[in-house]
């Protein structure tokens, strides 16, 4: 079974979410989920993945999206979901990526 990004966007809790970039990907197949508890995640990505996390991973660093935004897009993951908290506000470079790789 999967579900596109869309549709997980209007389940609760996840119907609360803000988009911030990657509209186009809206459409995106998610068939697997995992969290992120530490910044090189890439050996666990792949395609159709949907990552959830808190930022925690790279609080003190959060530059550390944009080659996280690429080793997503090179898995062909689905999509990022990152709870702000902790990393405060998404580097302008990372959503330009979102926009990019959809």
């Amino acid at each position: 079974m999967s579900i596109t990004i869309r549709e997980i966007l209007q389940i609760e809790p996840f119907n609360t979410c803000k988009l911030l970039s990657g509209e186009r990907g809206l459409s995106n197949v998610v068939k697997y989920t995992t969290t992120m508890e530490m910044p090189d995640i890439s050996p666990w990505l792949s395609s159709n993945l949907l990552l959830i996390t808190t930022g925690y991973a790279i609080k003190d660093n959060p530059e550390a999206l944009i080659p996280l935004m690429n080793n997503l897009h090179e898995a062909k993951c689905a999509g990022l979901l990152i709870k702000q908290e902790y990393i405060g506000a998404v580097p302008l470079e990372a959503i330009n990526l979102s926009e990019i790789y959809n």
